[in-house]
């Protein structure tokens, strides 16, 4: 079923489409019962390819949970400005089952700080950099969190919403 970029679960919902539910997918993905018990919220948008939300004090052990069951490669970390909030987003691919989970990890403002993943998949440790240096979240027991893009005295955080822009003369 092919989607319009701009609709949302209204639009659908009024063409007749219909979410997905767990029980959809249950037949194909066995596993999704036990995912359901450890999130704290979740948004199937494919058979292949599920959204949750997760506590940040919650989420090393999910992790770990995810790469027992085959979910061997993260592919991508990534910060998320939304104005009220900082979020965290892992993308987590299983290629044995051909699936990807993507974690959602809301931080606040004033607390951006959670733990770090590479003892879970080293593919975290640049990604986790990154983020540090372009949101300036904090990724606990990270084994070399420093700057990775900007130089060590750069100021602030250039992907927050509240970073401000100093306009610069040409040289």
């Amino acid at each position: 079923m092919m989607r319009k970029e701009g609709r949302n679960d209204d639009n659908e919902a009024e063409a007749g489409e219909r979410k997905l539910t767990v029980d959809d997918i249950s037949p194909a993905f066995p596993l999704i019962y036990e995912i359901v018990k450890k999130v704290d919220g979740m948004h199937i948008q494919t058979c292949n390819k599920i959204w949750v939300e997760v506590k940040r004090e919650n989420l090393l052990d999910f992790c770990k949970f995810l790469k027992e069951h085959g979910f061997d490669h993260l592919s991508c970390v990534l910060g998320v400005d939304m104005k009220e909030y900082l979020e965290v987003v892992y993308h987590v691919w299983s290629y044995i089952d051909r699936r990807m989970i993507s974690i959602k990890v809301k931080l606040p403002y004033d607390d951006p700080v959670v733990d770090s993943v590479t003892s879970i998949w080293k593919s975290a440790d640049w990604h986790e950099r990154e983020t540090y240096d372009m949101f300036g979240i904090v990724f606990r027991n990270h084994p070399n969190l420093k700057r990775i893009l900007l130089p060590d005295d750069f100021e602030g955080h250039p992907l927050r919403k509240d970073f401000k822009v100093e306009e610069r003369g040409w040289y």
